[in-house]
């Protein structure tokens, strides 16, 4: 059970041209985050921070979230309902 208030982290990969990109979704939230593939592992953090601030969080709670996050672990997707909204529209990008 993750320790953070977005809960855990969804992501996939695609490619428009050369450039691949990594759309992150938070579980609890929907929050997204979109991300270069070669940026995903070292970056998502930051986006993270970024977004947070975008929406004026308070930044004790976006201190707390980001904490929450450091070592977070990579894996296999345990809920693929959090793609429920990415993958229902009639162009979806084809994952790698």
């Amino acid at each position: 059970m993750p320790t953070n208030r977005l809960g855990d982290w969804y992501a996939n990969s695609f490619s428009i041209g050369r450039d691949q990109l990594v759309p992150c979704v938070s579980e609890r939230t929907l929050l997204p985050v979109i991300l270069p593939l070669r940026e995903f592992q070292t970056h998502l953090v930051h986006a993270v921070r970024w977004m947070l601030e975008g929406l004026e969080i308070a930044p004790e709670a976006i201190a707390s979230e980001l904490a929450a996050m450091e070592g977070m672990p990579i894996g296999r997707t345990r809920n693929r309902s959090a793609w429920g909204p990415q993958t229902s529209r009639s162009s979806r990008p084809t994952s790698t």
